[in-house]
């Protein structure tokens, strides 16, 4: 989740950066096509991968917590609509609104989210529909194979 205009000017200001393999192209900055793939992989990261993220590494999480937190990250994978998600309200519920709050990206990067959401809604839902699936597959998979539940 980082916003597009402050990769450009890093790269500005670091015309020979290498990251191992690859030469980072700063043509790509530029590129409209990938601002609801990035839109759409922040609001990913606000809604589902730091809220879970806090919830573990928060020290009042049990492991009981956990176990119920699982099925409703799932349930919630199955339920939720992207269009519920460009709110960037609580919307998942297994994760306290807390956590939620907490995970919540600075306003600056915030603003970038919902900017985009504003021009490009239409595609990020498409893309978001696309991810909801593959990691509700995903999870259902963990959830019976490591948690033993169906």
């Amino acid at each position: 989740m980082y916003h597009i205009d402050d990769i450009a000017q890093y790269l500005d200001r670091y015309k020979n950066v290498i990251n191992g393999i690859t030469i980072l192209d700063r043509s790509f900055i530029e590129m409209e096509v990938l601002k609801p793939i990035y839109t759409a992989i922040a609001i990913v990261g606000i809604h589902i991968l730091k809220p879970y993220h806090l919830l573990l590494l928060d020290k009042e999480t049990k492991y009981s917590t956990l176990l119920s937190s699982f099925p409703k990250l799932h349930n919630n994978l199955l339920s939720i609509s992207p269009e519920e998600m460009l709110e960037l309200k609580h919307t998942f519920k297994f994760a306290s609104k807390d956590h939620f709050e907490k995970s919540l990206p600075e306003k600056e990067l915030l603003s970038s989210v919902v900017e985009n959401i504003s021009q490009y809604s239409q595609e990020i839902c498409q893309i978001l529909r696309l991810l909801l699936k593959i990691f509700a597959d995903g999870f259902a998979y963990q959830k019976e194979s490591i948690l033993g539940m169906v």
